[in-house]
């Protein structure tokens, strides 16, 4: 989904990971997984050995789900780094740091932030030592047009999608910094020699990968014959009941004619597309209220 270049890559690697591949191996409720990660639920297709409608609550093998949580339980040690008298901010997300640079000298750092929902991340500087000269920030590589203020005043250079942004000055306790990464939503396409998702895009705002489940169509709509549109008008709004609070996006969509049938070939139904209201929800959040709904991540595109 993303092209990751430059030093700020694995960084980049490992949020869209934990974001869209670990979380939606578990329920909402955090009771059951699953080994796989379909981006398609269509009925009539047969699924791999592992694909099971529901995730299990209990299976022969548990090798898999204690490394999804070992690694989500340390994810505090993946969020900030120092090198000589340098600290890294590698990940986003409310927490506090108390470290110390190699010379001893000790760093306390408050972030406050709504992330991933919101691009608006502030850092308060409770403590700095001397030695200390250069806070970096990961800049993720879809945040084009990301901004940064330190105490108000704006940085003076545009920081660059995909790297850190070395923030070099005298620090003081107190100091506030504030970053601004621009949430907007992403029609991706895949690489040309992808065949099979040719013609299709994914949605994705800021890092979060969004699914369309059948459920959030019309009774009558049948998932197949929905179509995006290039230049699709997103409403984004924040529904406190998915998986704690999520945002969800709304868009009008084209529902083209399908018609039922065994043959291996058949004639392009005629007709011509009508618009239909759909809902996409974060991609770790499908397959948590109906077993039996059906889901698509590459959705065509009109």
């Amino acid at each position: 989904m993303l092209r990751l270049t430059g030093e700020a890559r694995y960084a980049d690697l490992v949020e869209l990971v934990i974001y869209n591949s670990m979380l939606s191996g578990m329920s909402l409720d955090g009771t059951r997984f699953r080994y796989t990660n379909p981006l398609a639920r269509l009925h009539g297709i047969e699924r791999g050995s592992h694909d099971t409608l529901e995730r299990w609550k209990v299976f022969h093998c548990y090798c898999c789900p204690p490394n999804v949580a070992r690694t989500l339980a340390g994810l505090a040690t993946l969020a900030y780094g120092v090198s000589s008298n340098t600290l890294w901010v590698h990940l986003f997300g409310g927490s506090q740091l108390r470290t110390h640079l190699p010379s001893g000298g000790e760093v306390r750092i408050v972030q406050q932030t709504d992330y991933p929902w919101n691009g608006h991340v502030r850092f308060v500087v409770e403590r700095a030592p001397p030695d200390l000269s250069t806070v970096k920030v990961r800049i993720p590589g879809w945040a084009k047009g990301a901004s940064i203020r330190i105490n108000s005043e704006p940085w003076p250079s545009t920081p660059d999608p995909g790297a850190y942004v070395g923030l070099r000055r005298t620090w003081s306790n107190g100091d506030v910094v504030e970053m601004e990464l621009p949430m907007m939503v992403r029609l991706m396409e895949a690489h040309p020699l992808l065949e099979t998702c040719r013609g299709q895009v994914a949605v994705m705002r800021g890092p979060i990968l969004y699914c369309l489940e059948s459920l959030d169509l019309p009774s009558n709509a049948d998932i197949r014959g929905v179509s995006l549109r290039r230049d699709s008008r997103w409403q984004e709004r924040f529904d406190p009941t998915v998986s704690g609070g999520a945002v969800l996006l709304e868009t009008e969509a084209l529902l083209w004619p399908t018609v039922p049938s065994e043959l291996l070939y058949r004639p392009l139904p005629l007709g011509s597309a009508r618009n239909v209201r759909i809902r996409m929800i974060p991609y770790y959040a499908w397959n948590n209220r109906d077993p039996n709904a059906e889901m698509l991540v590459w959705i065509p595109v009109d």
